[in-house]
């Protein structure tokens, strides 16, 4: 795949990931906006599958094809590739720092063994330094990159 269509790709997909406050865009949400751009038609799903998986999570298929609803996930490396993406990628080097140490400091004997560490966005907001009056945006997009990335199994944030 040509560098410049593939860094056009995850370009694309950052800046929907980054619009929508860290939901990752639709197959079907690129196919679309490569029919904008383009008079050519281009097929979305030929072009993701060509992006390597250290840019791009690969897409489940089913007889080859993947599915119009199946989620554009982007690694840390593709997101550091895109143009906007340096305030994501200091926060998610911050909030590793930070749930190394909270590892290190936790008793994984108890219950936090079996249900890994739990923080609230507030938590993680301070962590990385994003003031209360940040975008709250900014810690959506984490949390998201953090899950892509295996730092986060599952998250459901009721308290702040």
């Amino acid at each position: 795949m040509r560098g410049n269509m593939a860094g056009q790709i995850l370009q694309l997909i950052y800046d929907r990931f980054y619009d929508d406050g860290g939901v990752w865009p639709t197959l079907g949400y690129l196919q679309r906006a490569l029919n904008r751009q383009s008079a050519n038609r281009i097929d979305a799903a030929r072009i993701v599958q060509r992006v390597p998986a250290a840019l791009l999570k690969p897409l489940p298929s089913a007889n080859g094809y993947p599915a119009p609803t199946e989620r554009l996930v982007l690694t840390a490396e593709g997101i550091e590739r895109c143009i906007g993406s340096g305030e994501d990628i200091e926060n998610f080097i911050a909030a590793i720092k930070w749930l190394v140490k909270m590892a290190e400091r936790a008793d994984l004997s108890d219950d936090q063994g079996e249900h890994g560490l739990r923080f609230t966005n507030r938590q993680l907001a301070e962590a990385v330094s994003l003031s209360s009056g940040s975008d709250q945006n900014a810690v959506h997009r984490l949390v998201a990159i953090l899950q892509s990335e295996g730092w986060v199994r599952s998250y459901s944030d009721t308290s702040g």
